[in-house]
């Protein structure tokens, strides 16, 4: 004989009980794949505005994800992986959130020497990590010319006539470094765009009906190389000076002063000399010298053992800072004090969950029942039999808890058939 008797409570469902579980784990989901989502792809995004023209283009580049307040070094190569030496454009700064500003940031294409080839050219830039090829590129598809002189001739008044050339302005002067660098190590300064423009002509006297051509020749100045704290114009301290190419290019090397600490360095370029960021000429970049920075390679020979190298001047301990981790990555304080705020969150959640998974335990719905089993001794012919009493509860997954037991004796009475 079977009795079951069910002792109703306000329970809940066990689905109820993993809710709690269910938020929990999508929570530490999200929190394991932010940083990551920071941290993915380049360590910056970089976008192009057109994507092919000619040489001398004006390309907008855009810029995510970098440095805050920091001097991003862009580029480009014809090698798509971006070596440590690729060819300047200019550089960008970032604002507060990594971001260039403006942005886009313009820049023009080079008009003449590299990269006026048609063909197709990465996109590279350098941050504190070092050089970084991006996924924009840009296609080359006719060549430049040099820059061409406006004519304005004064009308001729029966004698001679000087003829006044206005030229146009030439490539922009850009400057960029290898970064980062480490204590003590070489520094590769490239330059372009520093030439200087001198307006002449091919013939002194005109006669009333006739004109002559104009010609214009740029012409290379003294470079003046300086060096200042990180985030200034680069102007404290004039370090060397040079002489460009033909081409108004240049490349020269210095080294990085013996520091202890992480310090970021502002290096300026300028023509002419002496008047650094109000010279017709000027670029500046940032330099970073990293204890953990490996020395980079360089695509030009470096100065031998016995060539004198100018050394980069230390500033005030107020003037050098700690870079902050790259362009929103993973180790960037903002991520840090995210993933603890979402750790904390989540330690909660747990928390909450476990606190109700117990009170859902206590107030699940059971089943109690009662299970009679006659027991027979087989070796009684005779006498009152025995029934033993099995108590136990039943959960809703079906374990049984025995609650009690007991034996208990039956008589059977005679039956009474009337006399009979």
């Amino acid at each position: 004989m079977t009795t079951d008797s069910s002792i109703p409570r306000s329970g809940r469902s066990a689905r109820a009980m993993r809710l709690p579980l269910v938020v929990a784990l999508a929570a530490l989901l999200v929190l394991i794949a932010a940083p990551s989502a920071f941290a993915s792809g380049t360590p910056g995004g970089i976008t192009i505005t057109p994507k092919t023209g000619s040489a001398g283009t004006q390309v907008q580049i855009t810029g995510l994800r970098f440095d805050p307040n920091t001097h991003i070094p862009v580029g480009f190569s014809a090698d798509s992986s971006c070596p440590s030496s690729f060819t300047p454009l200019g550089t960008a700064s970032t604002d507060s959130n990594g971001t260039f500003t403006p942005n886009p940031t313009i820049f023009t294409w080079p008009s003449t020497g590299t990269g006026t080839a048609a063909g197709v050219y990465t996109i590279c830039f350098t941050d504190k990590n070092g050089t970084h090829a991006s996924t924009a590129q840009f296609e080359v598809t006719g060549g430049g010319t040099n820059p061409t002189p406006t004519l304005t001739p004064t009308p001729p008044t029966g004698g001679t006539t000087t003829p006044t050339v206005t030229p146009t302005a030439g490539p922009k002067a850009h400057v960029s470094v290898t970064s980062p660098v480490p204590a003590g190590g070489m520094v590769l300064i490239s330059g372009t765009g520093f030439l200087t423009a001198t307006p002449g002509t091919s013939g002194r006297s005109l006669a009333p009906a006739t004109t002559t051509t104009p010609t214009t020749s740029a012409t290379p100045g003294q470079v003046a190389i300086s060096v200042g704290p990180a985030n200034s114009n680069g102007c404290n301290t004039q370090v060397t000076t040079l002489t460009p190419n033909a081409d108004g290019s240049f490349s020269v090397f210095v080294r990085a002063p013996q520091v202890t600490t992480n310090t970021h360095f502002t290096i300026a370029a300028s023509s002419p000399v002496g008047k650094c960021a109000s010279a017709t000429h000027y670029d500046h970049v940032d330099l970073l010298i990293s204890s953990g920075a490996t020395q980079p390679t360089f695509g030009v020979a470096t100065p031998g053992s016995g060539t004198p190298v100018p050394v980069l001047p230390t500033f005030a301990p107020s003037a050098t800072v700690t870079p902050t981790p790259g362009g929103g990555g993973s180790g960037s304080p903002t991520v840090v004090i995210y993933c603890l705020i979402g750790l904390l969150v989540l330690l909660g959640i747990l928390l909450l969950g476990l606190l109700f998974a117990r009170a859902s335990n206590r107030n699940r719905a059971v089943t109690i029942r009662e299970r009679n089993t006659p027991v027979t001794d087989a070796t009684a012919q005779t006498g009152p039999g025995a029934v033993q009493r099995d108590i136990y509860a039943v959960d809703p997954r079906g374990r049984q808890t025995p609650v009690a037991q007991d034996v208990f004796e039956v008589e059977e009475e005679p039956l009474n058939d009337g006399g009979r």
